[in-house]
């Protein structure tokens, strides 16, 4: 092939590059220049290079320096001298020097170079044990593959008469004479499982986009393929293998490698490739869609199984992969109310999981902080790491310590750690020491404080705490009450707040945990990125707190404020949303949620939008409570009057909690006596108790269907008035319980009204 240099240039990013003319059809490409001496070393050259004497060809080729690749190993050039002189490599895994001649090693490349085409050919067609062929040369007749020799590119086809017959992919004129194209595949879709597999082993690649081009096939004849830039930072272009289905114009994939044209150097050839599914995550680029105003308002909720999106109002996260261990179950939050304030909070967390910044929620006892973060988990997959943090918190619970190899010495062990006092002098200062450097133990530090103990232990093993169990999972953590925790536990949690986040493991072996690029990936992967850990993709950091006025909490100063780029206070309920919780709870209506008067997001039926979203992803599942919850709603479901009780208590629950907030009643106690967990189990009260009447023989069993009114006076008595201490604190509600119209002006009986 005649080849011309047209011009040398140098491109708008700095770049230089080589515009090139085919002297025997005339077309042009433009080749960076680097890549323009990679076509020479393979002999793309021009007629006079095959002329030329064995020593000009490798000097014109190589220089002193060059790190080439010989059977699968790399060498660096030394040195060569003139005509048939041997040339001296250095064998790079291990520095030993060896010499070749200048053919061994031209032949060598020379025979790399076509075992790799040879690859690349096999690959692009999608040439695999169970693909079909068809021999268009042949008379048309489809070949199943049966059997491939990657080591020699060699592959076995079964014609349909039972004759197997072996292929040489490297022998061009019998590919031509053969005319193969793809029938079918034998490919499958990939199951969540697999896709974490290829991703951990660096051949999922995300954000691909292709690039339609046209190039000359084996006999000059234009053929189209879909090219893709290569990951950053390497040379390997991507391309699409011909039995993936054909990508769109702009639209970002998730594909998986499935072959190397030349895995000895990871700088060269190319990475061929199959579509998994559309990248969602990239920067949600999505092709343009033709859009119809929907006829009816959608639901606060909803799942996509076809994108693998949950909508939450108008925030969209992405789901997990796989459910795991650890993720919250579904069955759990079958009572879950979507209110206007419940949507607010959730929208607010799927958006801080979007942009991947830790997120703090701030409010009183059992505002459901943890509850919105667990439900919304739910509902995508995600697993949960939960750690209640308080004063007894140390930093090993977080980070990990080492332990005793063995439970009781481990329990042994970890008494004596608690109880300080109890400590010799030396194991004190030891353990004081890593404390006020905000650390645990190290394990020379373990073994130390053992022997000074008298406590024999011969092995340790190294204990994840619940950060680590997180990053490594590429979970959600929570970190609740936060702060609870002393300064010094708040303190090492620091360069997790951090964008990115990162974490150094100085008791152990100083390994830092970060996030990893593309390239870094790869490389640990293969096990040669040393000292550093991945954060798996999908962690993600939260934390919940009381406000700063409780016992024992302490407040934040601004620089840790500064980490929680994502802060929210999680108001108390009100009337309404207690009374939202009722119904839906009791009835299994999910509220409308209005926006300027207008319903923006409708409830309805659970199960109906269970069903609509799809059986792979319910939002609603049948939950296993216990048969009297069960039972009790289904009595309060049937009597008649109670949406109109439930709304009563709702206004009087919401009046209570305020009188017990601001210390109108129970001065001097705690202020969150009164919750909607509070109400909804006075509700299973009333609903599920049975009394005995002992004025008979055998005592008569009174249920609500009974005598709703002695139901709820003695519920009342247990989780209203019950709690009360002082008589003036009793009447207080007494007076409020009158004013919703619930009791009678003395308190004494009910005059709420169940009747038809």
């Amino acid at each position: 092939m005649r080849v011309r240099i047209d011009n040398l240039y140098t491109d708008s990013d700095g770049k230089e590059k080589v515009n090139v003319v085919l002297d025997d059809d005339g077309v042009e490409w433009n080749d960076a220049l680097d890549e323009f001496r990679e076509r020479i070393k393979r002999q793309v050259v021009d007629e006079r290079f095959e002329e030329k004497t064995v020593d000009e060809k490798f000097r014109e080729m190589f220089r002193e320096g060059d790190i080439i690749v010989l059977g699968g190993e790399d060498y660096k050039i030394l040195s060569f001298g003139d005509g048939d002189q041997n040339v001296l490599l250095e064998h790079k895994p291990d520095n030993v020097g060896v010499t070749k001649t200048k053919q061994e090693i031209m032949d060598s490349m020379e025979e790399q170079h076509n075992k790799n085409k040879a690859r690349e050919f096999m690959a692009s067609m999608g040439i695999e044990e169970g693909a079909t062929l068809k021999f268009t040369k042949k008379g048309g007749v489809n070949v199943e593959v049966t059997a491939i020799d990657e080591e020699l590119n060699n592959f076995d086809v079964q014609y349909p008469n039972g004759n197997v017959a072996r292929v040489n992919a490297q022998d061009t004129a019998l590919m031509e004479k053969l005319g193969i194209e793809l029938v079918s595949s034998s490919q499958e879709e990939l199951t969540g499982e697999q896709k974490a597999t290829l991703e951990r082993e660096g051949n999922l690649i995300r954000n691909v986009v292709f690039d339609e081009v046209t190039v000359k096939g084996r006999r000059g004849k234009p053929r189209l393929i879909y090219k893709a830039a290569g990951i950053p930072g390497k040379r390997k272009s991507i391309e699409l293998d011909r039995k993936s289905k054909k990508p769109e114009e702009g639209i970002p994939y998730v594909v998986h490698v499935v072959a190397d044209t030349n895995e000895d150097d990871p700088l060269k050839g190319k990475l061929i490739v199959r579509i998994v599914e559309e990248d969602v995550t990239a920067g949600f680029a999505k092709k343009k869609e033709v859009y119809e105003k929907a006829k009816n308002p959608p639901p606060a909720i909803e799942i996509n199984n076809e994108t693998g999106e949950v909508y939450i109002g108008d925030t969209v996260v992405r789901m997990a992969q796989e459910r795991g261990v650890l993720t919250p179950s579904r069955a759990r939050f079958e009572t879950y109310t979507l209110d206007e304030r419940t949507l607010g909070v959730l929208e607010f967390i799927g958006t801080s999981v979007q942009l991947g910044q830790p997120c703090l929620l701030t409010g009183e006892t059992a505002t459901s902080k943890t509850s919105a973060i667990e439900y919304l988990a739910s509902i995508t997959g995600h697993e949960v790491v939960r750690m209640n943090l308080g004063g007894h918190t140390d930093t090993s619970e977080l980070i990990g310590k080492f332990v005793p190899n063995d439970g009781q010495l481990q329990i042994k062990f970890e008494d004596l750690l608690r109880n300080k006092d109890e400590l010799s002098e030396q194991s004190r200062e030891i353990l004081e020491k890593a404390l006020s450097e905000g650390r645990a133990l190290d394990e020379f530090e373990s073994k130390k404080i053992a022997d000074f103990e008298n406590l024999k232990i011969d092995d340790w093993r190294w204990q994840d705490g619940k950060v680590l169990e997180a990053m490594k999972k590429g979970a959600w953590l929570i970190l609740d009450e936060i702060n609870a925790a002393d300064n010094a536990v708040r303190t090492r949690l620091n360069s997790l707040l951090e964008d990115p986040p990162t974490l150094v493991v100085s008791e152990h072996k100083g390994e830092v945990y970060r996030i990893l690029t593309p390239e870094e990936q790869e490389s640990y992967n293969k096990g040669v990125l040393q000292g550093v850990e991945s954060i798996r993709t999908g962690y993600q950091a939260f934390g919940t707190q009381n406000p700063g006025s409780y016992k024992g909490r302490k407040a934040m100063e601004k620089d840790e404020r500064r980490r929680w780029p994502r802060r929210i206070v999680v108001n108390e309920p009100n009337a309404d949303q207690y009374y939202a919780n009722l119904v839906h709870m009791t009835f299994g209506d999910q509220p409308d949620i209005e926006v300027d008067g207008k319903v923006k997001f409708r409830g309805g039926d659970p199960k109906e939008l269970s069903e609509r979203v799809g059986k792979k992803a319910p939002v609603y599942l049948e939950s296993e409570h216990a048969p009297n919850k069960r039972e009790a709603l289904q009595v309060l479901r049937e009597t008649p009057g109670m949406k109109s009780f439930m709304m009563k208590i709702s206004k009087f629950h919401e009046v209570a909690a305020g009188l017990a907030k601001s210390q109108e009643i129970v001065k001097g106690k705690d202020q969150e006596i009164f919750t909607r967990t509070g109400l909804i189990a006075f509700m299973t009260y009333i609903g599920s108790v049975v009394l005995l009447d002992r004025d008979w023989r055998p005592p008569k069993r009174i249920s609500f269907k009974d005598n709703p009114e002695q139901l709820i006076m003695k519920g009342l008595e247990q989780y209203y008035f019950g709690k009360m201490i002082d008589a003036d604190d009793r009447q207080k509600l007494v007076h409020q319980l009158v004013g919703v119209g619930i009791l009678s002006g003395d308190g004494k009986k009910v005059v709420h009204s169940f009747s038809e």
